[in-house]
């Protein structure tokens, strides 16, 4: 999700830093929109995993604690 309270601005990131993930644009209240606080998100950058169900399996991994977890759910998916 994309913070930036400007749509330009969001679209700008994604290009700039290659992200080639979806990534969902907060809207116009930035940090305080409705996907954050739907989500509950309290900080930036918060790390969901979500399943090829759409289920949140993980939140906060970051760093070499994700690549197992993702790992898990990428065999999982693929099952499918």
């Amino acid at each position: 999700m994309n913070g930036d309270g400007d749509l330009k601005d969001a679209k700008k990131a994604v290009e700039r830093f290659q992200i080639p993930w979806r990534s969902f644009w907060n809207g116009e209240d930035g940090p305080g929109g409705p996907i954050a606080v739907a989500w509950n998100v309290r900080g930036w950058p918060t790390t969901y995993l979500i399943d090829h169900e759409g289920i949140i399996r993980h939140k906060e991994l970051h760093g070499e604690y994700i690549d197992g977890p993702l790992e898990k759910m990428i065999v999982a998916a693929e099952k499918r």
